[in-house]
């Protein structure tokens, strides 16, 4: 599909609820990339594979059957593609009550170009009442499913920034010693190993779950039950650009942003723990 053009004063937006990680990466100017393992819609990598088109897979001189192809594309996606999402819009009510914790959080503008010089593509996702066609795990069939999703979705107007990673080839490790690391990582931050391991002959490769990559904020724009100790704590990590409230439009179902002055002082909380946050 063709890309839009992107221009430097071009903005893209992303949606947050009220966490401390959320609070460390705008005052470390990052933005987080995950593995499709992580979002909303179970049906994220997902292709209609069609007997015939592309050269067909085999094994034992069989066809590969199509659920075991459309579980080497998932893996294939989870072990070397990395995704953020943003949105063309940040006066969506829905995306507001879905993503930043029914309007209690925050909406960030980005540029488009930063976020494009630090990944392989950003482009649009393409809204479908029916799965794409792919015949195998190349990079155009895994492009293909990452840029594509139903159109009951198409209300979002996303954008995907994508990232194919570099895995790391390091010694074998034995699977109890894989199991004992991620016990430790659970017990630790309830989440597991922050990596992917899989096994290739006499080697294993990791990737990391999450990449980070570096973007500056442009703008806030606060929710309408967003807590003031909140949007004041990120007016102080962050200082010198444009914050919005939202508020409701009167005798209308839309939401408009109110230029907020950055002349309210302080919350005086300590860098990078953000009081108040739920």
């Amino acid at each position: 599909m063709p890309a839009a053009p992107i221009g430097s004063d071009d903005l893209l937006y992303k949606y947050y609820a009220n966490s401390q990680h959320a609070f460390d990466n705008i005052e470390k100017n990052e933005l987080c990339l995950n593995d499709v393992g992580y979002f909303n819609d179970p049906f994220e990598g997902f292709g209609k594979h069609v007997p015939g088109i592309g050269a067909s897979a085999t094994m034992h001189g069989r066809p590969v059957p199509p659920f075991i192809r459309h579980r080497k594309l998932i893996s294939e996606i989870n072990h070397n593609y990395r995704i953020g999402c943003f949105t063309e819009t940040y006066d969506n009510p829905l995306m507001w009550s879905h993503y930043t914790n029914s309007h209690q959080g925050f909406c960030v503008a980005y540029k488009k170009s930063e976020i494009e010089a630090s990944v392989s593509f950003l482009e649009q996702v393409a809204y479908a009442t029916a799965m794409p066609v792919v015949s195998g795990v190349t990079d155009t069939d895994v492009k293909t499913v990452l840029l594509t999703k139903s159109s009951h979705w198409d209300y979002e107007k996303e954008w995907r920034a994508v990232l194919k990673t570099t895995p790391e080839e390091i010694d074998r490790i034995e699977f109890d010693e894989l199991k004992r690391l991620d016990y430790e990582a659970r017990q630790k931050s309830g989440e597991g190993i922050p990596y992917y391991f899989w096994p290739r002959p006499s080697h294993f490769f990791k990737v990391s779950k999450r990449y980070f990559i570096h973007c500056k904020p442009v703008k806030f724009y606060f929710g309408l039950r967003m807590l003031t100790v909140n949007w004041m704590h990120l007016m102080d990590i962050v200082p010198g650009i444009e914050y919005f409230n939202m508020r409701q439009k009167l005798d209308s179902y839309d939401i408009e942003p109110i230029p907020q002055s950055p002349g309210w002082g302080s919350t005086g909380a300590t860098p990078g723990k953000a009081p108040g946050t739920v």
